[in-house]
């Protein structure tokens, strides 16, 4: 309270009273002295978290209907030895607020090695945002550090500081460009952006009995008494076969009417 601000390129900008790492939050508030209301904002880019040793970061994630935003991050060393705090700056697109932009207490052991989280209550690896196309609910993105004492994620050594993100799971949105067959029977979908997902799998059925069934005519075969009953199952499990994509069984073929269109389809050639 009883901040000044300065006007920075038509921005407010703040700056901490202490020198320094600052952890400080920044909430805007107003007392209408007269009739109506207006929407103060909740998001605030943090230009320079004040610390010394720090290093910067960009990944590109996305929300919930697969728009991309770019999220800037700085590791910040803090007063504590071999201890980081990563700290979000910015996030790029349609944000409403950064409900926890803080990472505290990153830990690493003796050897470099990662060493969890530290801190009173022990802090998540996590970010919490809300986004503008998704105002009622609040996303997490969690940051993947690495294993305790293993050097999967990030360590620490004595020499020059360098971070980056590896990658993320998120992706952009799609449309369906096509369909592929597993031989289990499961249905492939490939979307527009590179994404592979499961949307259905073929049902296949088996019988204790395939030779009891009884035959329907035009190839269709039904259960029995001495078929057994069927059971559901899906390709190579239950002692079902593989499903194969682009291929024609031969016991779903009526021989004796494929010979007659072939000797059809012969004589409309010679005449021709």
């Amino acid at each position: 309270t009883g901040s000044t601000a300065d006007i920075v390129n038509g921005q407010i900008q703040l700056e901490d009273d202490l020198s320094g790492y600052s952890q400080a939050d920044l909430i805007l508030a107003y007392d209408p002295i007269a009739s109506g209301t207006f929407e103060l904002p909740k998001y605030f880019r943090l230009l320079t978290p004040g610390a010394e040793a720090m290093q910067n970061t960009d990944v590109e994630i996305f929300d919930t209907q697969g728009v991309n935003h770019v999220l800037s991050a700085s590791f910040v060393k803090t007063t504590t030895p071999n201890t980081w705090d990563l700290v979000l700056l910015s996030i790029t697109g349609d944000v409403d607020e950064l409900v926890d932009r803080r990472i505290k207490g990153i830990t690493f052991l003796n050897d470099g090695s990662y060493g969890g989280l530290g801190g009173s209550p022990a802090d998540d690896s996590s970010f919490q945002v809300i986004f503008g196309n998704d105002p009622s609910a609040t996303r997490t993105i969690a940051i993947d550090l690495g294993t305790v004492g293993e050097y999967d994620g990030v360590t620490l050594s004595g020499g020059s500081s360098t971070v980056s993100a590896r990658g993320q799971d998120g992706y952009a949105s799609g449309q369906l460009a096509g369909l592929s067959a597993t031989r289990e029977g499961v249905l492939m979908g490939l979307f527009t952006n590179g994404v592979r997902k499961e949307i259905a799998a073929i049902k296949l059925t088996t019988f204790q009995n395939p030779a009891g069934l009884s035959t329907l005519g035009n190839n269709y075969l039904g259960a029995s008494g001495n078929s057994g009953d069927p059971v559901p199952t899906r390709g190579l499990a239950g002692g079902a076969g593989a499903v194969r994509s682009g291929s024609l069984e031969k016991s779903n073929v009526e021989v004796a009417a494929e010979f007659v269109n072939l000797i059809q389809a012969q004589n409309g050639f010679q005449a021709n």
